[in-house]
């Protein structure tokens, strides 16, 4: 990791930090897309389309994480490999978590599920930074 990631770049908030959300916005706007055209271009039910959607922001979001947000520049095989796994690991802890949280919102509590979905999303983004910081890119 970069020394200077932890340095304060704008409203108190470090350089890491912002870089996360800039590329957190960036995978969250994969999401939506694939979400959207899975759901409206292809027909696909909710749980497919959150499945794709998933899927296509992980690779996504594991490159421009490791190389962007925490400068983690090993591309050494096995920590690679490592990374990687602990990386999809975390995403499909944090899948599990959209699955029931969309499921509860859209079916339960009938929420409109775009909204559902942008709520969800934003608890998703915590709790992947968290993981990344902590167990994957530390």
């Amino acid at each position: 990791m970069n020394e200077t990631s932890g340095g304060k770049a704008m409203f108190g908030l470090s350089e890491e930090i912002i870089r996360y959300l800039i590329v957190g916005v960036l995978t969250t706007l994969v999401n939506f897309s694939v979400h959207f055209i899975c759901r409206r271009v292809f027909k696909i039910n909710m749980n497919l389309s959150m499945v794709a959607a998933w899927f296509f922001s992980v690779l996504f979001a594991f490159v421009t994480n490791k190389f962007i947000v925490f400068q983690n520049y090993n591309t050494e095989f096995q920590s690679l490999l490592k990374e990687t796994l602990l990386f999809f690991g975390a995403r499909v802890a944090s899948l599990g978590v959209e699955f029931v949280m969309m499921n509860l919102l859209v079916e339960k509590m009938k929420l409109k599920e775009s909204y559902a979905k942008i709520g969800t999303q934003f608890f998703i983004v915590v709790i992947n930074y968290v993981f990344s910081k902590v167990i994957i890119f530390k």
